[in-house]
């Protein structure tokens, strides 16, 4: 069982215990804890340490890793490498708009890159490259709500009933139809999330 507590999922309590120390969590009960963000930290190897305590339950647990880089690309792609060389696990680029050279690791390491409603807005020209020149198994879509809500309606809150406007958006450029898109997506979803029964 999971909790989505603090914007990270926590599968157990014992990896709440081992992250306490990583990420400054003020110690209450599992609903209420309080996070600091990492990458606010004044000690940079605070984050990375973190990152390898993730990394190890992801692999113990076999559970996908959800990482969102930003302005780290180097030290994102040096971290994961890294890591994968411990020993495999799945894991997720969330709300992908980091550059060529992090994608392309990402993807040789077999993980997925996940696109958010910025590859719609008109100057996400290189993104919308990279996602073009990903294998489509390795493609998700997202909302990463309540932001990044996809042209025409940039502006509001984004929410999933907006997730198809970035598909459709995506699948004109990349030529494919809507349906054979969705299908993949969907095939990826299963496939790095499980079935959620």
């Amino acid at each position: 069982p999971y909790r989505i507590v603090g914007g990270f999922r926590f599968y157990e309590r014992a990896v709440i215990r081992d992250a306490l120390a990583y990420l400054r969590i003020v110690n209450q009960p599992a609903d209420d804890l309080a996070f600091e963000r990492i990458y606010n930290q004044p000690k940079r190897g605070l984050g990375a340490k973190a990152l390898e305590t993730m990394h190890a339950h992801a692999r113990r647990t076999g559970l996908p890793l959800v990482i969102h880089a930003r302005s780290a690309d180097d030290d994102m792609a040096a971290i994961l490498t890294r890591e994968h060389a411990a020993g495999p696990f799945s894991c997720v680029m969330h709300c992908y708009t980091s550059g060529q050279a992090l994608a392309r690791t990402a993807l040789d390491l077999d993980f997925y890159l996940s696109m958010s409603g910025i590859a719609a807005f008109p100057r996400s020209t290189e993104l919308r490259e990279i996602f073009a020149g990903a294998p489509r198994d390795r493609i998700l879509v997202e909302t990463d709500a309540p932001f990044l809500t996809p042209v025409p309606h940039r502006g509001r809150p984004n929410a999933p009933y907006l997730v198809p406007i970035t598909l459709r958006f995506m699948a004109a450029e990349l030529g494919a139809s809507v349906d054979e898109l969705a299908a993949q997506v969907a095939a990826n979803t299963l496939e790095v999330y499980g079935t959620f029964a």
